[in-house]
């Protein structure tokens, strides 16, 4: 049997020195994960995350390696100090890049998407601190009004472990007219349910924001920006207009099979019987307001390209 001090002491060098698992984006989409979540620290840090992975450390706020936590003194209308951690003690993301950047110096450099394994879910938004207060001490958060820094840093403790019983994670939403309390934040338990995209792990036809690629029959690179079932969101630059030359035709016939009378509607509405002159109204009209980048189909999409890799000038 060891003092409450030698705890203490022993779970600040406990070090969970296991690298961030690696996951494809279409795999945490499958297993249907929370995310893309941030984490804002600093640039050594960013490093030793890389390195070794996330850690969780317990003491007092602002010391050691915990740089931020509620710092003593009464919490709302009450004179019961808060816990150390909003949400106990964890590995914090914010799924608001926006915040992630405050943290982060305010800059987005090194800033990764973070996926999490949670299905096991907490979550809350409360704009009070006495509505706050009430759910930490529904929570094991048992913390008098003494102002003992070892006693709030143990009511944490227990907070912490009532939570992870219940949960594998609270996302406090922080969300109202204006930003409520600390702000949409997250807080996670274990470390081994944090994930990291790794584009390599995708498969050729599985893509993730970020991936880069050939437009089938074209020179033209597209990056992606997001992913639905057959379809991505993309951006491209196409100031030959090689696009609408070699899929509008595809996509007149696409139109024509899903809307009945689809034709008749062109021509009603660009006032014309001409057939060639509607088809090629609406083609003009689909690929110049950049209707395609937000319903670009996947079966267009060509080669991967590695990161880096450039098209070589023919």
């Amino acid at each position: 049997m060891y003092s409450f001090k030698e705890f203490i002491i022993e779970s600040q060098n406990e070090l969970l020195l296991e690298q961030v698992s690696e996951i494809s984006y279409a795999e945490a989409q499958r297993r249907k994960m929370f995310g893309p979540v941030y984490h804002g620290t600093t640039p050594d840090r960013q490093e030793q995350i890389k390195k070794d992975g996330f850690k969780i450390f317990i003491g007092l706020p602002r010391t050691g390696d915990i740089s931020h936590g509620y710092p003593m003194g009464g919490y709302g209308a009450g004179s019961i100090p808060p816990p150390v951690h909003h949400l106990g003690y964890g590995v914090y993301f914010t799924t608001v890049k926006a915040i992630a950047r405050n943290y982060n110096g305010d800059s987005v450099a090194g800033l990764r998407p973070y996926y999490l394994d949670v299905p096991r879910l907490e979550t809350i938004n409360f704009g009070s601190p006495n509505t706050m207060m009430k759910w930490w001490q529904a929570n094991g958060y048992d913390m008098d009004n003494s102002f003992d820094e070892l006693k709030r840093m143990q009511s944490t403790i227990n907070l912490t472990n009532t939570l992870k019983e219940k949960c594998d994670a609270v996302w406090y939403k922080g969300k109202g007219l204006r930003r409520l309390l600390d702000g949409d934040q997250i807080c996670v338990f274990e470390p081994s349910r944090i994930y990291v995209i790794n584009p390599e792990l995708s498969a050729e036809d599985e893509f993730s924001p970020g991936d880069r690629f050939v437009i089938k029959g074209t020179n033209i690179i597209a990056t992606v920006k997001g992913v639905r079932d057959k379809h991505l969101q993309v951006d491209y630059k196409d100031p030959e207009k090689q696009l609408p030359k070699i899929y509008g035709e595809e996509k007149i016939k696409e139109m024509e099979n899903t809307i009945e009378g689809f034709m008749d509607r062109l021509k009603e509405r660009y006032a014309t019987t001409n057939e060639e002159e509607v088809k090629q109204k609406y083609i003009d009209f689909y690929f110049d307001n950049n209707s395609v980048k937000f319903n670009f189909p996947k079966t267009w999409a060509g080669r991967k390209l590695k990161k880096g890799e450039r098209l070589k000038k023919s």
